[in-house]
């Protein structure tokens, strides 16, 4: 693994009764909110490959191959 970028996402929602809802101090018996967090990552990796004079046409090959059975079906 090379390296990786982590984000950690907060956000917060508020759900309440039309009208009560919006009554000073009482207001608040009919609100709820809800805290949810998510992270995500991105990790790199590299993988190292011999280079024969050959490999890159193979590879190319193979890559056009598995696009034609992909799109032919």
């Amino acid at each position: 693994m090379i390296g990786g970028l982590m984000e950690t996402v907060t956000s917060e929602q508020e759900s309440k009764t039309p009208l009560l809802g919006d009554i000073p101090f009482i207001g608040n018996a009919f609100k709820n909110k809800a805290k949810t967090q998510s992270k995500r990552e991105l990790v790199i990796l590299i993988r190292p490959s011999v280079v024969q004079p050959d490999t890159w046409e193979k590879q190319r090959l193979r890559t056009q191959s598995l696009l034609d059975q992909w799109y032919r079906n």
